[in-house]
């Protein structure tokens, strides 16, 4: 007993300093690590520092209002030590934050040409330029400057003419994404491919969203048939029996959406973003080819499709929304129809995903809304 009560003392002794040296090394990566990242930091200041400055010598900006579809461009000259082949970015700014437009690198001389979008309608929206840093050369950001696209015709009626298909609800598309859509001609009348195309470009023009064809497709909407993978929008002719969407009655036709999930805006307001959409028309009425006239066939593709992104009816029968297929404004969107298409598209910004578990929430589907056809007997109209 007394032998292995003398031992103690030196076992504790040399355990302390052994401890004490496993600090002592455990510390030195860290410090080591500290010191490279001061050192990482000094460097990265020095490199800034040494770079030579870049300013702009001049900027055209294009004139405001724009028409829609005309090619506009903003052309300008660095200036500074190092100039040729800088690369050279157009902005615009979305509440969700700035968006590429276009890119262009410098010629020798400094100048760059830039191409601004004139593809969709809107009020104004701040653009600038941004000259992108090197390892050499300092990069630079002009001055925010407005700039608007109007229409190639003046829409008519009350801009405050219009209301989302389910008032209360932020449901749209993210604008910022494409939407890819298809179609079903299986029980369609000939010729609609083309006005589906035509309304579809107006729509894209009055919302900023890019919509892409799939491909063709046997489902449509309110029926149990199968969707194809990575589709956002159907539209389809059926008879009243081939869906749950009511095509009775006097409807020619009805539009909505299928499912939508949370998200949030660019504000951080709750959402609901369109993830399958489509309309379908009464394949058992023969609506007028075209976009002119009551009852016209492509008026009536543009009337859904409204209901499609986001937007309900509107009070004014000067509207492409109206209701009644009375087809004032002859398939094209209007005041009204054009002020609720910009509160759906790319003007608010782009969607975020809703906070979650890493999954998509569904969220609230509203029921399709219809055109109603007007009939012969109305007087004016036969």
């Amino acid at each position: 007993m007394v032998p292995s009560m003398r031992k103690t003392p030196a076992l504790v002794a040399a355990v302390v300093t052994f401890l004490a040296l496993v600090a002592g090394m455990a510390s030195v990566p860290t410090a080591q690590a500290d010191d490279q990242s001061d050192q990482s930091v000094q460097s990265s200041d020095a490199l800034a520092a040494r770079r030579v400055p870049t300013k702009f010598k001049k900027i055209v900006w294009p004139a405001t209002p724009a028409v829609y579809g005309t090619p506009t461009y903003v052309n300008g000259k660095i200036k500074g030590k190092k100039i040729k082949k800088r690369v050279v970015v157009l902005q615009q700014k979305l509440p969700s934050g700035w968006q590429k437009v276009d890119k262009d690198k410098t010629n020798g001389k400094g100048r760059f040409h830039l191409k601004a979008k004139t593809n969709w309608y809107h009020k104004k929206i701040k653009q600038r330029v941004v000259v992108q840093a090197t390892r050499k050369a300092a990069g630079n950001t002009s001055k925010g400057r407005g700039f608007t696209v109007n229409p190639t015709y003046a829409p008519q009626g009350d801009s405050g003419a219009w209301s989302r298909i389910a008032p209360g609800y932020k449901i749209q598309y993210n604008p910022c994404a494409p939407v890819r859509w298809r179609l079903n001609t299986q029980y369609a009348p000939d010729g609609v491919k083309p006005e589906v195309k035509t309304a579809l470009r107006q729509l894209g023009a009055a919302t900023g969203i890019r919509f892409v064809y799939a491909g063709k497709t046997k489902a449509i909407p309110g029926s149990s048939r199968t969707w194809p993978g990575n589709t956002n929008m159907v539209v389809a002719w059926a008879a009243p029996g081939q869906t749950k969407w009511n095509l009775y009655g006097n409807t020619i036709g009805r539009g909505g959406q299928l499912k939508t999930v949370y998200a949030r805006t660019a504000n951080g307001k709750r959402a609901l973003k369109i993830t399958r959409s489509g309309l379908v028309m009464d394949n058992t009425f023969a609506a007028p080819a075209g976009f002119a006239g009551p009852n016209a066939r492509g008026s009536i593709i543009v009337h859904e499709l409204g209901h499609a992104a986001g937007i309900g009816h509107s009070t004014d029968s000067v509207q492409q929304m109206y209701p009644s297929a009375v087809n004032t404004a002859n398939g094209i969107y209007q005041a009204g129809d054009l002020a609720g298409l910009r509160h759906v598209g790319l003007s608010t910004g782009c969607l975020r995903k809703s906070p979650g578990f890493g999954r998509a929430i569904p969220g609230y589907v509203p029921p399709p809304e219809a055109s109603v056809r007007v009939e012969s007997e109305v007087p004016g109209l036969s």
